[in-house]
């Protein structure tokens, strides 16, 4: 034996004793290895779970619920007072809405698309848009 393979061993007895047997490392590997299998097929039953119930509760609501990511967006520069309106508007909005229907209006989904629907047409106030009794 070389004494560089002397060394080699000499680490590997240190490294044993150290860390513990190759076989104990092997050991614990393997059970490592089980519990996370274990844990990975529950996270998959869950995450099916999960999805099975969104995909109910997606096809139960409206349209209007859609992911407002998925529309396209506008950038407006309002004045600063407008800007202060807009919002005071909406938690007044939100917070009737809330009380009759259970649920909070989204900002995005809902308001702002009524807002411009009430601008453009004039025909509904948003009140009536967002199904809000005065």
């Amino acid at each position: 034996m070389t004494d560089r393979d002397e060394k080699g061993d000499e680490m590997t007895d240190r490294m044993s004793r150290r860390f513990g047997s190759e076989s104990e490392s092997t050991e614990e590997t393997e059970n490592t290895q089980e519990t996370k299998s274990a844990k990975d097929s529950q996270s998959s039953k869950n995450t099916m779970n999960t999805q099975t119930t969104q995909t109910d509760k997606s096809e139960e609501t409206s349209e209007s619920a859609e992911n407002v990511n998925d529309r396209p967006s506008v950038l407006m520069y309002l004045p600063e007072n407008q800007k202060e309106e807009l919002s005071l508007r909406f938690d007044e909005l939100n917070l009737k809405h809330k009380r009759q229907h259970g649920e909070a209006l989204g900002k995005n989904r809902d308001y702002y698309p009524a807002v411009v629907e009430a601008a453009l047409n004039g025909e509904k106030t948003l009140e009536e848009i967002l199904g809000v009794d005065e």
